[in-house]
Formats: C-alpha cells, structure tokens, sequence
C-alpha cells in the first residue's frame, strides 16, 4: 500500500451548537469533521488536538465522513491531527485559531 491509496479530506473545526456565527470562541464547543477512504478499508483512527487524545469518534457517515466532539478551547492557537492506521500511517495536521469575542458580539 502506498501513502496514496489512503486520503484524508475535508477536514474543518466548527461550531458544535447553535447558532453559528463562523467565529471560534472559547466559550463554545467545538467540533472536527472530515473524509477518509482508503481501498481497503480503515482499520483505525485517531485525533489528537494539541497532543491530547479525543476518544469519541463518531461514523463512518455516508462511508467517509467522521467527526468528533472536542468541546471547548482557550483564545489562541490550537493544533488538531487526523491519523489513521493502515501500513502507511497516513496523517493530517493543521492549526486552528480560537478567538476571543469583542465586547458586544
């Protein structure tokens, strides 16, 4: 199996709850969301969001899409890894920012 053969994509953190104004703030739970395939299936995942392990991980949605809680995260800037195992431990890592609101909003 070649690094190739397995994708991750769509990864996104949003808002977990309602109403949504686009904004991560650090008073509200947030979610990680994203698509992974692989031709001969997925025999685990994982998610790390600033080195700490998220347990839960919900689907396979439609065959591809999982997500996870990961509730609530001070101002500043966070890192999230998606990996999943197989023989080529594919991974995907990428920083989101958590935004202190301003007085008012």
């Amino acid at each position: 199996m070649t690094a190739m053969s397995l994708n991750i994509v769509s990864v996104a953190v949003a808002e977990a709850t309602l109403p949504r104004d686009g904004v991560l703030a650090p008073d509200e739970k947030l979610v990680i969301t994203w698509g992974g395939t692989s031709p001969n299936g997925i025999a685990s995942q994982t998610v790390t969001v600033d080195g700490l392990a998220i347990k839960a991980i919900a689907g396979p949605y439609g065959g591809r899409y999982y997500s996870c809680k990961i509730g609530t995260w001070p101002t500043g800037v966070h890192t999230y890894v998606v990996s999943f195992d197989r023989l080529d431990r594919r991974k995907f890592q990428q920083h989101w920012h958590v935004y202190r609101r301003r007085c008012g909003v």
